[in-house]
């Protein structure tokens, strides 16, 4: 269950972006983050994962809850390539079934843990000086995390109405974005931001093993979102989006079942908010 709870958050990671508010009366702004060496943002994610699968006709819903905050410190800018430390800060998490409530284990593990990586022009994120292991989702998803919050500007000058697409393919989820600027805002918060909103086509292709059992998921499905970023910083200030997707795992090597192919659909929903 708990792997795919965090197969689950990927996707929440890969798919997306008040207080009382004024709308700004301007039409165009050059969409590039301004970051400055030596400085630091920290995040704080809401994720609320909703699985659902159909097996020998009964259905069965668990509803998983994460909460985690995130440091990101930039140690270097060169050129358009980024050097960044993240740090998790907290991390907690639970899963909701018929059966009641329990908390997901080990988490606190990753609670101090860094990781030092690049982000290079074209948005990928590579990882600097450490291994990451094959079941360790959490650390790994941290390449999309980082790619939705210092990657997905075009860098140049757009109007509100017009439009730019993104595609990325991470772990085995595929998407295609279309962002929008919408408009702009002077919020309390956050100062005069911007607005876009997103829309993507997402698939996405796991295997796994489990108790000897073979696992194979797929699924497709669409996301949408609205992102907040500053207008002078170009710093993401809040992004809220939810995903809903339809798909089978088929499973192979059950003694007790055999083999069997289970309808599954996951609803996904995500706030993101800097607090630093």
């Amino acid at each position: 269950m708990y792997k795919r709870t965090i197969t689950a958050i990927l996707l929440a990671l890969i798919i997306f972006g008040c207080s009382q508010q004024k709308v700004v009366t301007k039409d165009r702004i050059m969409l590039k983050q301004n970051l400055q060496e030596n400085t630091e943002q920290s995040y704080k994610y809401d994720i609320t994962i909703q699985n659902t699968s159909v097996i020998s006709g009964n259905t069965q819903t668990s509803t998983t809850n994460l909460a985690f905050q995130i440091t990101n410190k930039i140690n270097k800018i060169d050129k358009d390539t980024l050097e960044i430390t993240a740090i998790f800060d907290d991390i907690s998490g639970s899963v909701k079934t018929s059966r009641g409530m329990q908390q997901i284990p080990d988490l606190d593990k990753y609670e101090g843990d860094s990781i030092n990586v690049k982000i290079l022009p074209d948005g990928e994120v590579e990882f600097v000086g450490k291994e990451i292991e094959e079941e360790n989702r959490l650390l790994d998803n941290l390449k999309s995390t980082l790619s939705n919050l210092y990657a997905f500007l075009p860098g140049k000058e757009m109007k509100t109405g017009e439009k730019w697409e993104e595609e990325s393919e991470e772990e085995g989820v595929s998407s295609k974005t279309i962002y929008t600027l919408t408009g702009f805002e002077n919020n309390k918060k956050w100062g005069e931001v911007c607005t876009i909103e997103s829309k993507s086509e997402i698939s996405q292709v796991n295997d796994m093993t489990r108790n000897n059992m073979e696992i194979h998921t797929e699924s497709s499905g669409t996301s949408s979102g609205t992102i907040y970023c500053n207008t002078e910083s170009g710093l993401v200030a809040k992004i809220k989006g939810h995903a809903a997707l339809e798909g089978t795992s088929e499973i192979s090597g059950n003694p007790m079942t055999g083999d069997m192919t289970i309808p599954t659909y996951v609803n996904i929903d995500t706030v993101v908010e800097r607090i630093k």
